[in-house]
């Protein structure tokens, strides 16, 4: 019987081809992979596809309203009773005053009312002073500042026969400015259902 040699051993058990792995690289497969000192000391970050939108950032900061919006300053006539403050902005050069004033008088004097405060000022500062029941907004723009939004007269009356909104604990009812009202005769009797509405709360409140 013929002595086996080492080779043919591991040849017998098929480990010949790892025993034989232990033995140098070729210098093909050396270069294969980088050298300790060659990797990389942090990880690549893979690039953006230019196709792919970044996702929206949420925000909890409110939409911002147009510009002075928050720093209009309110013209207040506060009935002798404490019981509507009618809140119109300042009227602008080009306005008929004269005309747009009486009719703002009528308004109030239909209501069986009359004012003995007539100031301009900031919201903040207005009612740091006066306490109405209730706020009657006479057009958008003095809702908008109180609430800092930037809603129309349409919006505003959208809901408020069913929930008005409050300022503090004061509600607010929106009606027509009276320079819209000389020009949109045919919407005074919506305007004159928000005067009844506010009629109607105030003994509620």
């Amino acid at each position: 019987m013929s002595l086996m040699t080492r080779e043919d051993m591991l040849r017998e058990l098929e480990l010949l081809p790892a025993w034989q792995m232990r033995q140098p690289l070729p210098m093909s497969l050396k270069t294969a992979s980088p050298a300790p000192e060659e990797m990389p000391t942090e990880p690549t970050i893979p690039a953006v596809v230019d196709s792919l939108e970044a996702e929206p950032v949420l925000s909890s900061v409110p939409e911002p309203v147009s510009q002075g919006v928050q720093a209009l300053p309110l013209r207040l006539l506060l009935s002798e009773d404490n019981a509507f403050a009618f809140l119109i902005t300042p009227y602008a050069a080009e306005d008929d005053m004269q005309a747009i004033e009486t009719l703002l008088k009528n308004m109030i004097r239909a209501m069986h009312t009359s004012c003995h405060i007539d100031v301009t000022d900031m919201a903040d500062n207005i009612f740091a002073e006066h306490a109405p029941k209730l706020i009657i907004s006479m057009g958008a723009e003095p809702a908008n500042a109180l609430f800092n939004k930037s809603s129309t007269v349409e919006e505003w009356r959208s809901n408020q026969h069913e929930n008005q909104p409050l300022y503090g604990n004061i509600p607010v009812i929106v009606t027509c400015h009276p320079a819209y009202l000389l020009e949109n005769t045919l919407d005074k009797a919506q305007a004159w259902r928000d005067l009844c509405l506010a009629m109607k709360l105030v003994p509620r409140l």
